[in-house]
């Protein structure tokens, strides 16, 4: 997304606004975290491989006790 459109989102008004205001805050900081793991970059769905998306689908099934 990049920080630009983080930012435009992030000055609208709802519901996880407050939570993209801390991710800008510590932007730099996120960015070296996850470079160093190994979780960028991140892609939207539609450069997603079918793979992907198969991992990306488990991840809502994950058992939450």
């Amino acid at each position: 997304m990049g920080r630009l459109k983080a930012v435009e989102i992030a000055e609208k008004d709802f519901v996880y606004s407050g939570l993209y205001r801390i991710d800008l805050a510590d932007w730099n900081a996120l960015a070296e975290l996850y470079g160093a793991n190994g979780l960028t970059p991140v892609y939207p769905a539609s450069q997603m491989t079918a793979d992907d998306l198969a991992i990306a689908a488990q991840m809502d099934e994950a058992t939450t006790e």
